[in-house]
């Protein structure tokens, strides 16, 4: 079904509700579009006027260019709605994943067809508000502007085990953010993300984590003709660095507030006292943490804009990722990046960059909740700023000695004395990374004093 129906008539079709069974049934709480200021052209949720209908219809009198067509949004978000795909197929299913909100992976199996159909959007789960997040970004240094999700259609927030999940469908059509692009995505790269965050999950790196993955018949366009997929995907949070950089940048303060007071209420509620400070510093930490273990395991982001920057410290959007094969601390996994700026070895400088244009829109928080002068302001935030290296080398180096079995007493001179003397190694040789480190596991524990002077 094209999503141009009914388009002349300002008019826009729905999806019909998925039947009700375990892997459709989700309890929503919707937080985010209730308690956060969203896009002012559209009050209502599409789906909430369909239910005021007495008929079964639906088409509902909403212009369908609000909701497919690319334009400036003033607020945090926008309602959207997804579209029918052709011939949708369950292709997989990660247990640990649906297991996070409540749902098993054989429910999915045993209701196949109804599964795909829900899950790659050509149905609606019950009680879902489908909308889609605004946020900007500096792309490779550059202030974007606006940027928002393009082909990301957010659920809702679900609440399993007191964890909030945020249910995002990619791939699922066109939002009020899709700019150029066409709303979809094709099967290799929606493989790709699939597989890459529970690959990181598994990996114990901080990441986003997928739920499904449903194959259509829909042709993509790309360089060539491809076929379409939809990913499932769920998070604690999808906000970004972008999301509080947008409405700074209109000098809206008082939504960046907002966000940062929800942020804080829902995901670090034990933050009491200086709330924005100390939201500044979690995201040091756990950005710290984060880009720490990628360095451990060898991965190359991509593309570490600053709309890909999760506020929680989680990765995020995997695009035109890779691991390190030959190890090259030069690696550049991304083929735009013609100057090599997210560089494997430039991804900690690039975290604290993103981190410094964070702080930016915090730092008129910081100064009326604290009542501090400018320069206290400043002091405090480089402060927060300062700590990310000092984090990043210590998890790092906590990580770096579990790989190399240095399980004795830390030592300040681990990395430089053993860590970095070997990698230098692995550089020289061009040797893969990940099969040198799993070679380690087969050095014997103890080896004579003699073998050691001779390594």
């Amino acid at each position: 079904m094209s999503h141009a129906t009914n388009s002349q008539f300002g008019r826009t079709v729905l999806r019909p509700l998925a039947k009700a069974t375990e892997c459709t049934t989700l309890e929503w709480a919707n937080t985010f579009t209730r308690e956060l200021p969203g896009d002012a052209a559209l009050e209502e949720a599409p789906y909430a006027a369909l239910e005021k209908q007495e008929s079964d219809e639906l088409t509902v009198d909403v212009p369908e260019v609000l909701l497919r067509a690319s334009r400036e949004v003033r607020g945090l978000w926008s309602w959207a709605v997804s579209e029918q795909h052709e011939n949708p197929q369950l292709i997989s299913v990660s247990p640990s994943g649906a297991q996070l909100i409540g749902l098993s992976a054989s429910a999915f199996w045993q209701n196949a067809d109804i599964a795909a159909m829900a899950w790659s959007g050509s149905t609606r789960l019950a009680g879902s508000n489908m909308w889609a997040h605004n946020y900007g970004g500096h792309q490779f240094s550059i202030w974007a502007g606006q940027l928002g999700d393009g082909r990301a259609l957010s659920l809702g927030e679900t609440v399993h085990n007191n964890i909030r999940w945020e249910v995002q469908l990619k791939g699922a059509g066109p939002t009020p953010y899709v700019r150029m692009a066409d709303g979809y995505a094709v099967r290799r790269s929606s493989i790709r993300e699939y597989l890459a965050a529970e690959h990181m999950h598994a990996l114990n790196v901080p990441t986003a984590r997928s739920l499904s993955l449903v194959f259509t018949d829909r042709v993509v366009v790309r360089e060539e003709r491809e076929l379409g997929a939809v990913v499932a995907r769920i998070a604690p949070s999808w906000v970004r660095f972008g999301s509080f950089e947008l409405p700074a940048s209109r000098a809206d303060h008082a939504t960046t507030q907002k966000l940062a007071d929800y942020v804080i209420r829902y995901h670090y509620p034990d933050i009491t006292h200086n709330p924005y400070i100390q939201l500044l510093e979690r995201a040091v930490t756990n950005t710290a943490r984060m880009v720490a273990r990628w360095q451990c395991v060898g991965f190359c982001h991509g593309v570490m804009n600053t709309d890909n920057m999760s506020i929680l410290g989680l990765t995020i959007d995997y695009g035109p990722f890779a691991f390190l094969d030959a190890y090259d601390p030069d690696f550049v996994c991304n083929h735009s990046d013609y100057s090599g700026r997210y560089a494997f070895n430039e991804q900690p400088r690039v975290a604290l960059w993103n981190l410094t244009r964070l702080a930016a829109p915090l730092a008129a928080l910081i100064n009326r909740s604290t009542d501090s002068s400018e320069s206290e302001t400043v002091n405090v935030i480089t402060d927060a700023l300062n700590a990310f290296g000092p984090q990043f080398s210590a998890e790092y180096a906590r990580v770096m000695r579990r790989k190399f079995g240095l399980f004795g007493e830390a030592r300040d001179d681990d990395v430089d004395a053993v860590v970095q003397p070997f990698l230098d190694l692995l550089a020289e040789a061009g040797t893969d990374y990940t099969y040198a480190m799993r070679t380690l596991c087969s050095v014997p524990e103890a080896l004579s004093s003699n073998t050691v002077d001779a390594v």
